[in-house]
């Protein structure tokens, strides 16, 4: 699914425009004086977003479920429902409405919700879910919340009628969202194959490669093989799936590794993927969901080492980001276990 292109610098920019300067003068837009005036409180209220960390984090959780879904290719529509005037009383617009591939609407709020602590809920303000609940009213649509346990980098879709309310907050606790999570109705599965996953960087033997006294080498990249569970993957999609798989799943690193030849001489660097716990007899292990996989190469684009947000990246093409796993994949090579997780609601 792509993103529809709209011209931002055009029309987004007179609609503000006209909202933040009441109209005077004879020719009120464009009165020189009203564009400077213009072009001060968007500086100043870009710098007070910029210098909210909270507000950039809400931000960027809401871009990240936003691409993550338009990458599923599961669902029929996905548009901003919070966008644009609308007048109501009492109502609290959500963030998104989605037609499902079974052809459901739902109306969707994105929230984020950091804690180090699984115990602590996510909350919700009973004033705001009240609000939220009388616009889905009103348009006939289901309300759902998707919450982004970032702790954790899980991502849950719940009914608020599962929530437990009391007289100022509806809370969520991390283990009733995973049991009652809709996320299947977005396109989301669970992801297992065989293990370990490899990447070995095959060193140019034509070019220089020695190891020097201070342990260092300079060396020219061969090619590359990508290996699961001992066994050299042959097809290009399914290398790339491999890859990302590495870089975006919950498997442990351990690396980089080096090679020799007989004659000392580097011949790979290796780079091991492999779960943190076995079960040998089972033959394949999960490596998490396309959500979760999706999330973290997000992650890697629009966050710092430290955890700030360093962009609010918009994506044309969601799926490049994505494990992009074929409808018709099938590879002896990387072979996949789907698991398609149903809402628990006894």
């Amino acid at each position: 699914m792509k993103r529809i292109h709209r011209d931002y610098t055009k029309f987004e920019s007179l609609t503000l425009f006209c909202a933040l300067q009441p109209q005077a003068g004879e020719d009120p837009l464009r009165d020189p004086t009203r564009r400077k005036s213009f072009l001060a409180q968007i500086d100043a209220g870009l710098d007070r977003a910029l210098n909210s960390e909270s507000t950039l984090h809400g931000l960027r959780v809401q871009a990240l479920f936003e691409h993550m879904v338009a990458s599923f290719r599961s669902v029929k529509l996905l548009k901003q429902e919070d966008s644009g005037e609308c007048y109501g009383d009492g109502i609290r617009v959500p963030d998104y409405m989605v037609v499902t591939a079974n052809d459901e609407c739902l109306l969707i709020e994105v929230k984020n919700h950091y804690s180090t602590d699984a115990a602590d809920p996510f909350r919700l303000r009973q004033e705001d879910l009240r609000k939220l609940r009388t616009y889905a009213t009103l348009v006939g649509m289901p309300l759902r919340i998707a919450v982004y346990w970032a702790r954790w980098n899980t991502w849950t879709l719940n009914d608020p009628a599962r929530f437990n309310e009391s007289s100022r907050f509806a809370e969520l606790r991390f283990s009733q969202a995973l049991k009652e999570n809709f996320m299947i109705d977005l396109g989301d599965y669970t992801i297992a194959t065989r293990y370990p996953l490899v990447l070995r960087m095959i060193t140019d033997a034509s070019k220089p490669r020695r190891v020097d006294a201070d342990g260092r080498a300079k060396f020219t990249v061969g090619r590359v093989e990508v290996l699961c569970g001992g066994r050299v993957i042959r097809d290009k999609t399914a290398a790339n799936l491999a890859i990302r798989f590495m870089f975006g799943g919950t498997w442990d690193y351990s690396g980089p590794h080096a090679e020799f030849d007989l004659e000392d001489n580097l011949y790979a660097v290796v780079h091991v993927f492999e779960p943190k716990q076995k079960t040998p007899e089972q033959g394949f292990e999960w490596i998490g969901s396309l959500s979760s996989i999706f999330s973290q190469r997000y992650n890697m684009l629009t966050l710092r080492a430290d955890g700030s947000v360093a962009s609010l990246k918009r994506l044309d093409d969601p799926w490049r980001v994505g494990p992009m796993i074929p409808d018709n994949f099938r590879s002896e090579d990387l072979p996949l276990w789907c698991f398609r997780i149903r809402p628990n609601l006894d």
